[in-house]
């Protein structure tokens, strides 16, 4: 079922009734550019699910023969760009749900960077990526760039161009499929597994692990035993909205919610 039609020009979204996630794709269009007005939609989607947590993944479907980044006339053009995707890209990493990104074609620089923004993430065999930013006279937007392997540096610090099943090879986390077949049972496997667990422990977990802090770790599993999800045999999980109120029951009735389960924006 589609949604935001109304308001969205350069990207499509669906909603899989399925298993509860949301598929979001770029208009295909000659050339595919990340401008301001493409990143103020993927804004538009980020805002919509951070108030929408029973959306238990994101998937975003890149399927693009020729992508592009704009042309800056001046310097504060630039840096201004680099401040609004860096920003993108740290809200895209601390969605609430799963995210999961399909790359097939070609892709350059900064568009590289969705790379490691997936929780699970694809490519076809042929697909190119060509980490040209240096050529372009960029460099990367994302802080999640410095976190990465010594190899993925190194492979944007000499400008390298590679296909899909070679790049797999190098980046661990990276699946990589030859035919529609393949890709449709990798993508099944994996929502199947997603609308099959906990839906408030994927939430804890995943702001666990984006705020790199065992304080906020042992926090976290210090209430995701109030879920009761760990019983074996119970029938269902407990509900976002069910955890909210057994944390309000367990606080008084007083204190509001820990973030890791707050809808306000994560910026």
């Amino acid at each position: 079922m589609e949604i935001f039609s109304q308001s969205l020009q350069r990207l499509r979204a669906f909603l899989d009734l399925q298993f509860k996630g949301l598929n979001l794709m770029p208009i295909v269009v000659k050339n595919q550019q990340l401008d301001e007005v493409l990143i103020d939609e993927f804004n538009e989607i980020i805002e919509w699910l951070n108030v929408h947590l029973e959306v238990k993944f994101l998937k975003i479907s890149l399927n693009l023969q020729e992508t592009s980044i704009p042309n800056f006339l001046n310097e504060e053009q630039y840096l201004a760009y680099r401040s609004k995707c860096k920003k993108f890209f740290d809200r895209l990493r601390r969605l609430p749900q799963i995210v999961i990104i399909d790359f097939n074609g070609h892709f350059e620089n900064i568009w590289c960077e969705f790379i490691y923004h997936g929780n699970y993430v694809l490519t076809h065999s042929e697909t190119t990526f060509d980490w040209n930013h240096l050529q372009r006279g960029i460099l990367p937007v994302s802080s999640l760039t410095f976190e990465q392997s010594t190899e993925i540096k190194n492979i944007i610090l000499t400008s390298q161009k590679y296909k899909g099943k070679t790049l797999s090879e190098k980046i661990k986390f990276l699946t990589e499929y030859e035919n529609d077949e393949q890709r449709k049972s990798l993508l099944g496997q994996v929502k199947h597994n997603i609308f099959h667990s906990s839906p408030s422990g994927i939430i804890q977990l995943k702001y666990a692990f984006n705020s790199n802090h065992q304080e906020h770790f042992e926090k976290i599993i210090h209430y995701s035993h109030l879920s009761s999800d760990w019983i074996d045999g119970k029938e269902k999980f407990s509900s976002v909205h069910e955890m909210k109120d057994l944390l309000a029951r367990s606080n008084g009735q007083t204190t509001p919610s820990p973030d890791f389960l707050s809808n306000k924006d994560r910026h």
